[in-house]
């Protein structure tokens, strides 16, 4: 199991003046945080480019071991919400195993999400149904795990579930295949009245396989 993980705390408004004042409030418990423009992930797994306090570059750039990180943090938020009340204060983890969270500070309380990078994930089911059609979903309104997630298509499309989030695929004809783009034509069959009633009879029948397999997810 590995230890060393990527910190990167940042604000939203990008101010280093901010920033140093976390910087000095951290150093009792932590004194190897670097003041430099880095990539940052939200929840969804969108990258910002911020100005952070990172530890990315120790360690051969797999981070340090800040075991009480997010306690620490808390802690310092109380003091910093003094000066600069109603401020977020953010972070992004990565483990060397690869795991990512983000964080939110704020008078002494922390909230965690696991990122999920769904644009990535879209793309991954995007390939293995253009590979083969048939043979990666099993023919139309059949629910099937593609790329990992459950999915079902129907003739203009096709719905996936990621991480309790449902996205919806679109079917380009001529050989272009299925894309998270929505088409742009206005006569395009997915943007058709008649295309309702075969949505709905796709998404009712992923929820039903969503709420018999939930255990499994």
């Amino acid at each position: 199991m590995g230890y060393y993980v990527q910190h990167k705390i940042y604000l939203k408004d990008n101010s280093r003046e901010k920033l140093e004042l976390l910087q000095n409030l951290l150093e009792q418990y932590f004194c190897r945080l670097d003041i430099e423009n880095d990539t940052v992930y939200d929840d969804d797994g969108e990258p910002t480019e911020m100005l952070c306090l990172s530890d990315a570059q120790w360690n051969f750039g797999t981070g340090t071991t800040w075991y009480t990180f997010d306690m620490n943090v808390a802690d310092v938020s109380v003091t910093f919400n003094e000066k600069y009340p109603n401020e977020t204060i953010y972070a992004y983890t990565k483990s060397e195993e690869g795991h990512e969270e983000t964080y939110r500070f704020e008078d002494g309380g922390c909230r965690s999400d696991k990122v999920t990078h769904y644009r990535q994930e879209l793309e991954k089911v995007c390939k293995q149904l253009n590979v083969d059609v048939i043979e990666a979903c099993g023919g139309l309104y059949n629910v099937q795990m593609v790329a990992g997630h459950p999915t079902i298509r129907f003739r203009d499309g096709a719905y996936t579930m990621i991480d309790w989030n449902y996205f919806e695929l679109y079917w380009h004809g001529l050989s272009k295949g299925y894309s998270t783009k929505a088409p742009e034509t206005m006569c395009h069959s997915s943007r058709n009245y008649s295309s309702l009633e075969d949505r709905s009879r796709a998404m009712k029948l992923l929820y039903e396989y969503i709420v018999e397999h939930r255990s499994e997810f």
